[in-house]
């Protein structure tokens, strides 16, 4: 092997023989330095880069933070919505009983209470549109009004006083107790 490299290195001197490799390594480390010197505004501007991703996670991290305090006050809002809505039912059903007690009143005043047919009247009128309402009361009441001044529910004849029996004299008085023995 060593008569191999020898004839190898025959003609060769010994300084081309380590000069050449140190001249390739030293060419391959400028190189290198060439591409780092290259590579610096890259470098840089991956800093600022990473820098800029920071803020502006930061300031992901505020608007989560918003974020979440808004949909809080959200769900507070709709809690309070639904307690409005459930009050506002509540006071139409108020309402819708306030009236039907009013159209009740309204209709008893018209036709009394005690009327057999008061029940099924109201039933059947009670739910009508108010103005609808108002009109069939207005007609019971020019119906009960006309009836009212009919005369065939007038009394005609006598007044409750009657003619007082005559007196008895005394003697129409001992003619009846002999008749009786």
């Amino acid at each position: 092997m060593l008569d191999a490299l020898k004839k190898a290195l025959k003609g060769v001197s010994a300084t081309e023989v380590v000069e050449a490799p140190v001249e390739a390594a030293v060419q391959e480390v400028q190189e290198e330095l060439l591409e780092l010197a290259a590579m610096q505004p890259l470098q840089e501007q991956l800093a600022e880069l990473v820098s800029q991703v920071e803020q502006l996670n930061s300031v992901v991290a505020e608007k989560d933070a918003l974020l979440a305090s808004l949909n809080s006050k959200l769900e507070g809002y709709a809690d309070l919505a639904a307690k409005a809505e459930a009050e506002a039912a509540a006071l139409q059903e108020q309402a819708k009983l306030k009236e039907l007690n009013e159209r009740r009143e309204m209709l008893a005043d018209v036709i009394g209470k005690d009327n057999p047919g008061f029940e099924t009247t109201f039933t059947a009128i009670g739910e009508l549109p108010r103005e609808s309402f108002d009109v069939v009361v207005s007609g019971f009441k020019a119906s009960f009004a006309k009836e009212a001044e009919s005369t065939m529910f007038k009394e005609v004849g006598v007044s409750g006083d009657a003619d007082k029996a005559p007196e008895e004299n005394l003697t129409m008085k001992i003619i009846k107790q002999s008749l009786k023995k």
